[in-house]
């Protein structure tokens, strides 16, 4: 009886811990503490707005058809913010002279998209 009174005190304790170092600012997002905020994010983009000028867009869609490359079917509506999967997807480097180096674009939805590489978030769609 004393036995199962010292587990059962234990099983209690350990699971109170965590409890207690949250309530004391011990604990995730806290060093000695103190309470940190996570870094920001840092988004791949080259230039400020969309990396693709109206006139940009249109010679690389052009670019983009010609490829025949085929296009993935997403299950979702896409615009810009959407996340694409890393598998399933194909990505491909967009080229240097359509001025968007650095990103890449696939056929989603028989829509082309620029992608920001490090994160597979939609950054503009190729009208």
């Amino acid at each position: 009886m004393a036995i199962s009174f010292v587990r059962l005190s234990l099983v209690v304790f350990a699971l109170s811990l965590p409890v207690v170092a949250h309530t004391q600012g011990f604990g995730p997002g806290t060093i000695d503490g103190i309470k940190v905020e996570p870094p920001p994010v840092m988004q791949f983009q080259t230039s400020p707005g969309l990396p693709l000028s109206k006139d940009q867009s249109a010679a690389f869609r052009l670019y983009v058809i010609g490829q025949h490359k085929a296009s993935y079917q997403f299950r979702e509506n896409i615009h810009i913010g959407v996340i694409l999967p890393f598998s399933g997807v194909r990505y491909f480097k967009v080229p240097p002279e359509y001025g968007a180096a650095g990103y890449l674009y696939s056929v989603v939805n028989t829509r082309t998209v620029l992608v920001d590489p490090g994160t597979q978030e939609i950054v503009q769609i190729v009208e």
